[in-house]
């Protein structure tokens, strides 16, 4: 596991997962002295707990993608928020994100697959 570079140091991962970026959270611990994997279950928890995911609509999608924008640098670190809009599948398919898009919608007539609850 330690070839992969965000699992690469794994101690405190759980301690700093709610550590803002920017060095406001508690520790006071910021950028590149906050475990990779701790900045990205920042992210994707501050995400789970703020927004309607279960139900989500473009409109809800659309606030979710500009919270992440909005507080890249501050609460999440500006990677970690880059590559979380960069798979956003709007961003992927306007090119919003990296300029040139080579994102695509599938090209079956087969409806999506339904939630599981």
């Amino acid at each position: 596991m330690a070839g992969y570079p965000f699992l690469g140091r794994l101690e405190g991962v759980i301690r700093y997962h709610h550590e803002n970026c920017d060095g406001s959270g508690y520790f006071g611990l910021s950028g590149d002295d906050l475990p990779g994997i701790s900045r990205l279950i920042r992210l994707a928890d501050s995400v789970e707990l703020g927004f309607k995911l279960w139900n989500a609509d473009y409109a809800e999608k659309a606030r979710i993608r500009e919270y992440v924008k909005g507080s890249a640098g501050k609460l999440f670190a500006p990677e970690t928020a880059a590559a979380f809009l960069e798979a956003s599948p709007r961003a992927r398919a306007s090119g919003s994100i990296s300029g040139k898009s080579t994102w695509a919608p599938p090209s079956t007539s087969t409806p999506p697959p339904t939630a599981r609850r």
